[in-house]
């Protein structure tokens, strides 16, 4: 009623309106202002983008492939990109259940997925690159694994290097007896036992 009273020059006032006040339902922060000042919006427009930070979701592709061993609400993992020499960023990763999306990428072969997230973890946030863990299947008990950092090319195999433990300058080299790896880690199936410290 205000707007479309007559002001000081008989038009509406919304005529002559030099800004508007848009009040968030909810708390966020805006991401996106869609138009410059002064446009001209029909109703029903893009105005701006508000996100809370707090109510994040993972959204990325899985392989079709990998379809039989997905299934929607497994539990999942999300955890925040590798460092830059591929290791174990540190961060804490967030955990929530798997949703397999309606659409599928026949020309890449690959599947929309998302994670409702249980507990966001503090490093997220909107637009921020991260990885899925989905744990598909176990193999019984837990196995020593390596940073893919600490491995290292030689010849036609792969070796690591322990810290001396009666020397903490001087390095052991071990020819590297791997298993299966995630992107991430790789196993480890002799060579080292638990408590040696791999450069």
């Amino acid at each position: 009623e205000e707007l479309l009273a007559e002001g000081s020059g008989g038009q509406a006032r919304w005529r002559s309106i030099d800004r508007i006040e848009v009040r968030a339902q909810q708390a966020g922060v805006v991401t996106t202002i869609a138009d410059s000042n002064g446009a001209w919006l029909q109703a029903g427009d893009h105005v701006l983008e508000l996100v809370d930070p707090h109510r994040l979701r993972f959204v990325g592709t899985a392989l079709q492939g990998d379809l039989g061993r997905l299934a929607a609400g497994q539990q999942v993992r999300v955890v925040a990109p590798t460092n830059g020499t591929g290791s174990d960023s540190g961060l804490p990763s967030g955990a929530g259940r798997l949703v397999l999306g309606a659409l599928a990428d026949p020309t890449q072969r690959t599947i929309g997925v998302a994670v409702q997230l249980d507990e966001v973890p503090p490093w997220a946030r909107h637009g921020i690159a991260a990885f899925a863990e989905v744990e598909t299947a176990a193999s019984g008990p837990g196995v020593l694994a390596v940073p893919l950092a600490a491995i290292v090319e030689h010849g036609l195999g792969k070796v690591l290097f322990l810290r001396n433990p009666r020397d903490a300058d001087e390095v052991i080299r071990v020819d590297a007896d791997l298993g299966v790896d995630d992107g991430r880690w790789a196993e480890v199936k002799s060579g080292i036992t638990d408590g040696d410290e791999v450069v």
